[in-house]
Formats: structure tokens, C-alpha cells, sequence
């Protein structure tokens, strides 16, 4: 993760954690940690990409891509553990 979207994520959880319900911070956190997420997707990293788009997934309950994108990443999980 590069050294801005670890401060963008940083930033945005602490404003999430002081206004949970904030509708404009909701979605910027999801997307920030989608990013994340597929950064490391890159690197085969399957269990914290999981996490990750499973956190967003809770932010952002309604998207198909998040949703969509945690499905992918679950499958590859089972199957790296085998």
C-alpha cells in the first residue's frame, strides 16, 4: 500500500470512528478500502484483501462491485487453501 492511501485510509477510518453515520465518509472509506483490498489481490494476498473488502462491504452494503469483487477473493481464499 503506498504511503497515501495508508494516510487516506488513516484519515478517513478516524472520521468514521468520530461520525459513523456520516453519508459522505461511508463511501469514501469503502472505496479507500477497496483499493487496498486489491492492492493486495495484486500480490496473491487473498485473506487480508478479504478483510478488507469484507469491511467495505459492511460501509457500503449495496454495492454490487464490493460484493462482487469479496465473492472473487473468498473463491480464491477456499482455493489457496486446499
Amino acid at each position: 500500500m503506498g504511503a497515501e492511501d495508508t494516510g487516506a485510509l488513516k484519515v478517513l477510518t478516524r472520521a468514521h470512528e468520530l461520525k459513523p453515520d456520516d453519508p459522505t465518509v461511508r463511501p469514501l472509506l469503502a472505496e479507500e478500502l477497496a483499493i487496498s483490498a486489491e492492492q493486495h489481490v495484486g500480490k496473491q494476498e487473498w485473506r487480508p484483501a478479504a478483510e478488507l473488502l469484507q469491511r467495505a462491504a459492511a460501509l457500503q452494503p449495496d454495492s454490487q462491485s464490493i460484493l462482487n469483487r469479496l465473492a472473487e477473493v473468498r473463491a480464491r481464499l477456499g482455493q489457496a487453501a486446499r
